[in-house]
């Protein structure tokens, strides 16, 4: 499938690409849809005003999502919804309409409907030819969107690029190289414990046994966007029990660009997830070349892997992180690239699958 119009959507205000993954996956995606063979015109299409980005991306470009939405020909939906009327357009004139799902939505609407009582959120009515959604999402979504939705639901490609963090590095000064040394080291974490997705408790616990085990290999554990978190009575008085907290190794900090705080404070990083086992930070991590220890089967591969919530299995890796990992940096940075390599916009294997993947929506 040639010469088409292909519109994604965001939602991009105050020039700010970096609040959220979404964001980054639009313009990864748009890349990669720029690396086909086939003569795309790609749009991305914003439902803010905004339409110059501060930070220019080659080959990228941002519309008005009014201005340019009905000249789609595809129309993935991925970082906003549309408007009733555009859907109606869009279908009348025979255009694709795809959700486009990077998140986990399913685990996200639960929590929605048990604990809280907000009565703005409504379920997303248009109905797509179908849904494509990245492979740490398929295992509880599948399903759930396929009953609600009546269409078929889709595994794509998960791309990943080096450009926001580059950008990030390069504008501010930021050094961020991993430095060997053979003195305690600084572990940090950088789950945004909004969710039960990324939440740093097992983190917290994977830390606490190997200080039990090895106190002298710990400088200090910095647990990122814990603000919200640390003021909690019940997780006050579990954190308590630990021995990270009692001798104040491990300490509650705010929000950060995670170049800035790899440079500054972090030798090691440790990760913990609850089906998500791929994201922007592992991958950045390991582009940095820091070592990463984590339960991320998506990427087993590369970094120090541990399954589930196996916290004896975090402790080894994070020791052997600790203790060999600077004997081993050559290798470690090797496999590594071959992951990141598999994510890339310029990866014929994923460009071939979006390419079958929209050529097969005309089939339908």
């Amino acid at each position: 499938m040639k010469d088409i119009t292909i519109g994604i959507t965001i939602n991009v205000k105050k020039d700010n690409l970096w609040n959220n993954g979404i964001t980054q996956n639009v313009i990864n995606l748009a890349l990669a849809l720029k690396n086909s063979k086939n003569n795309y015109n790609i749009l991305i299409l914003n439902v803010s005003e905004l339409t110059e980005l501060q930070y220019k991306i080659e080959g990228v470009n941002m519309y008005p999502i009014r201005d340019k939405i009905r000249e789609c020909d595809v129309l993935l939906i991925l970082g906003s919804e549309i408007y009733n009327d555009d859907y109606e357009y869009l279908k009348n004139k025979g255009c694709k309409i795809v959700h486009y799902v990077c998140g986990a939505t399913y685990i996200l609407d639960m929590q929605e409907i048990l604990f809280t009582d907000n009565k703005d959120k409504k379920l997303y009515k248009h109905f797509p030819d179908e849904i494509w959604v990245i492979p740490q999402n398929m295992n509880t979504n599948k399903y759930y969107f396929e009953t609600i939705y009546r269409t078929k639901v889709k595994e794509v490609p998960f791309i990943w690029s080096s450009t926001f963090i580059d950008y990030i590095i390069n504008n501010n000064g930021i050094k961020c190289t991993y430095t060997p040394s053979d003195e305690p080291k600084r572990i940090s974490c950088f789950e945004p414990n909004i969710d039960v997705v990324k939440f740093a408790m097992y983190d917290i616990l994977i830390v606490e046994q190997v200080y039990r085990k090895r106190p002298d290999l710990i400088k200090n554990f910095y647990v990122t966007n814990g603000m919200k978190i640390k003021n909690n009575p019940l997780f006050i008085d579990i954190m308590n029990q630990l021995d990270i907290i009692k001798s104040r190794i491990a300490t509650f900090e705010s929000r950060f660009r995670i170049p800035y705080f790899l440079d500054v404070y972090t030798d090691v990083v440790i990760s913990h997830q609850w089906e998500n086992p791929l994201n922007y930070a592992y991958l950045d991590a390991l582009y940095l070349n820091y070592p990463l220890v984590h339960n991320a089967p998506l990427i087993k591969d590369a970094g120090y892997y541990y399954e589930g919530f196996n916290v004896d299995q975090g402790a080894k890796q994070l020791i052997f992180a600790l203790t060999k990992h600077d004997k081993n940096i050559e290798k470690y940075n090797e496999k590594s690239k071959k992951v990141l390599d598999r994510y890339l916009p310029t990866n014929q294997k994923s460009i071939d699958i979006y390419d079958k993947m929209i050529d097969d929506l005309y089939k339908k």
